[in-house]
């Protein structure tokens, strides 16, 4: 009998030290798992990748502990203790249960783990890990954590995937693209990599304020000056030909009541506006939706109106006025710190807005309380756009400072507001504006178009950034919806 017991203890502890590495090296195969499929963030790649590592640790644990029991067992025997007998017995019976339930699961493990659809997971898990390294400059998070990467597909060795950026106009997705390719060829076993771009503008949404968001439109951008004569209408329209050039979907509202000059911008003066039987139905010209108070006078006749009918034109324009799918709604406000910015802020959730001002010490002075006026109705100062910042001879190509320089900047830097770009006194601009084919459609490679594109990529930036941080702090709220 003492020859049985003594067998009985050296299988327990066969068994136990068995057990006890298996879950040690279903422990450190865990480990493995997570360094892989979780990334700096804490966030898991996917649903499966993170129940497959939780497995191997609850495994890992279980054995561990099954086999210091099977050890603790053999001990007890060998000291001929009462309780190891006991202990044994209980180890017995639970082997004879258990262990065809854990040869099953085996089995389906290693089924899992060796066809395709095992090896696409983890290889799956691998390509994403291998992606964190790419970052968005705007945003400075990996692409992988932002949830940029949609449609990943692997089939023999060949790789696809998109990158879905937060907006068309980002000037650095090609860079973006390369990095990517570079991060998953260095994958072993990856023979191709094939990595589409595209973009899904977010919109900026604020639940606390209540205001409803406007039918059709994303995001809402002001562009507004301090004082009239610095080029605002010039730089609204041309940022939004920008954006729309970039690859975005965007309208412009004429919301300069008393001087309404958008249409005469885009060669639209003569343009009348229809409806759908129910709402107005926008113009469009090189592919931005346009509507503007142009279209409901004639020339020569003047707007003499007071708030309140000030008040109900702005609310006409944007709740009567049939939008379709934009990316970017600009809004030209006539200049000064009057009624429409009011109203504006009242009516719609506005994303924020572009303050336009010249380089010398008057216009920063404006300037100055346009952009105080805007953080008082709560609409963010998203950018400051130096216009006439300088003129560039076409000659000898001589900048000169004729308005003087760096003011812009400068007064950006002081209000902690981003500083949008610096747009030259360029002739073509005039002209352009004159003939209704603005700079961005006649000469968009020339210094000034070029300028005006930067100026919208970072206005683009901007909006985005503002939309991550509001989708990061509103997670979880319930929009206040006024009811009318």
């Amino acid at each position: 009998m003492e020859r049985h017991a003594a067998i009985l203890a050296i299988l327990c502890a066969v068994w136990g030290a068995l057990a006890m590495l298996v879950g040690v090296s279903l422990l450190l195969l865990s480990a493995g798992a997570l360094a892989i499929l979780v990334g700096p963030d804490g966030s898991a790649v996917g649903f499966a990748a993170g129940v497959t590592a939780t497995a191997f640790a609850v495994m890992g644990a279980v054995a561990l502990l099954w086999g210091g029991a099977h050890v603790g067992a053999s001990v007890l025997l060998r000291r001929r203790a009462p309780a190891g007998r006991f202990l044994t017995l209980g180890l017995a019976v639970v082997n004879l249960l258990v262990l065809p339930f854990g040869t099953a699961l085996g089995a389906y493990a290693l089924w899992i783990l060796l066809t395709d659809e095992g090896r696409r997971m983890f290889a799956g898990g691998l390509i994403l890990h291998a992606l964190r390294v790419v970052n968005d400059p705007d945003l400075r998070r990996d692409i992988v954590s932002l949830g940029f990467i949609k449609d990943l597909s692997i089939a023999d060795g060949k790789v696809s995937f998109a990158i879905e950026l937060t907006t068309p106009a980002c000037p650095v997705k090609d860079q973006m693209r390369e990095q990517a390719e570079a991060a998953v060829r260095a994958v072993p076993g990856v023979t191709s990599v094939d990595v589409r771009m595209t973009a899904n503008v977010r919109s900026v949404s604020a639940p606390e304020l209540g205001r409803p968001p406007l039918p059709g439109v994303k995001n809402i951008i002001a562009v507004g000056a301090g004082k009239g004569g610095v080029g605002k209408t010039t730089v609204a329209v041309n940022l939004a030909l920008a954006l729309a050039r970039c690859g975005s979907r965007v309208g412009i509202l004429d919301g300069d009541i008393y001087g309404p000059n958008v249409p005469i911008m885009l060669g639209l003066s003569a343009t009348q506006l229809t409806t759908d039987g129910k709402r107005i139905v926008p113009a469009e010209k090189h592919g931005v939706q346009v509507v503007s108070m142009g279209f409901l006078t004639s020339d020569d006749a003047p707007v003499i109106w007071r708030g309140p009918m000030l008040h109900g034109a702005i609310q006409q324009f944007f709740r009567d006025v049939a939008w379709r799918d934009l990316d970017y709604l600009i809004v030209d406000m006539p200049p000064g710190t009057g009624d429409v910015a009011l109203s504006l802020s009242q009516t719609v959730p506005v994303v924020g807005s572009i303050v336009v001002t010249t380089p010398q010490r008057v216009s920063l002075a404006d300037t100055l309380r346009a952009v105080r006026m805007y953080q008082k109705l709560n609409i963010t100062p998203i950018g400051l756009v130096e216009n006439m910042s300088y003129y560039a001879c076409p000659n000898c190509h001589h900048e000169a400072d004729i308005f003087g320089h760096g003011g812009g900047e400068k007064l950006a830097e002081q209000m902690e507001v981003p500083f949008l770009g610096r747009l030259p006194v360029y002739q073509p601009i005039r002209e352009g504006g004159d003939a209704g084919v603005p700079i961005v459609i006649s000469e968009p490679g020339s210094s000034a178009g070029r300028a005006f594109i930067l100026a919208a990529e970072r206005t683009a930036a901007q909006v985005s950034i503002l939309a991550h941080k509001s989708a990061e702090a509103n997670k979880g709220k319930i929009p206040l919806i006024p009811v009318r």
